[in-house]
């Protein structure tokens, strides 16, 4: 059942201030939901341009400094409307001093939203050269073009033209790491970020 408010004007200011607190706290986080939710996606693709079955394979993409990865499934923020709620990321406001208050029940609280599945093939950290992502592509048909379930946000703070990242890509039983050096240019634009493709090397 409600209750009267038997807050006094101190806790009531004093529940306002850990409130605002809290919040402010959270403006990092609030701010990455934000450009997750409203920047262009793009996503991984390879390609295997040989006749050669490909088992376990795994492709890193390493970012240098300054520039963030976000990756769409590593966030709590689930709207239906799909619209971005920034009051959803935030603790819920002391009510107005007065106010009846509702006492807590157990079990209402909803349970809390984790990454999707996907987030176990598909990672994105931070390390000490910027940001890493890891893709376990798993087997690879020859000839067999694979597109990663998972999308993700390159950001920075500099008003860069392009970006310079560095890939990899192993395979078991392959004796041999391919890596290599591309020049991104730095657009706002949807779609396929970085392809790459295996020709037959003998």
């Amino acid at each position: 059942m409600a209750g009267l408010d038997r807050r006094s004007h101190d806790e009531f200011r004093a529940e306002v201030e850990e409130w605002q607190n809290r919040s402010k706290e959270l403006l990092d986080e609030v701010v990455s939901e934000f450009l997750r939710h409203h920047l262009a996606r793009g996503c991984l693709i390879i390609r295997n341009e040989s006749d050669r079955y490909l088992e376990g394979v795994r492709v890193q993409v390493q970012f240098p400094p300054g520039v963030v990865v976000l990756m769409e499934s590593d966030t709590d923020h689930r709207d239906p409307s799909g619209e971005f709620s920034m009051l959803q990321l935030l603790p819920d406001r002391p009510s107005k001093y007065g106010d009846l208050q509702l006492p807590d029940i157990p079990g209402l609280a909803g349970a809390p939203i984790g990454p999707s599945a996907g987030a176990a093939i598909f990672n994105v950290e931070e390390n000490s050269d910027g940001y890493l992502i890891t893709w376990h592509v798993g087997d690879l048909p020859g000839w067999y073009v694979e597109t990663s379930d998972e999308r993700f946000a390159v950001i920075t703070d500099d008003h860069l033209e392009e970006i310079v990242v560095t890939w990899s890509v192993t395979a078991r039983g392959v004796h041999h790491v391919f890596r290599e050096e591309w020049r991104l240019p730095c657009e706002q634009a949807p779609g396929e970020y970085l392809t790459w493709s295996r020709h037959s090397h003998g």
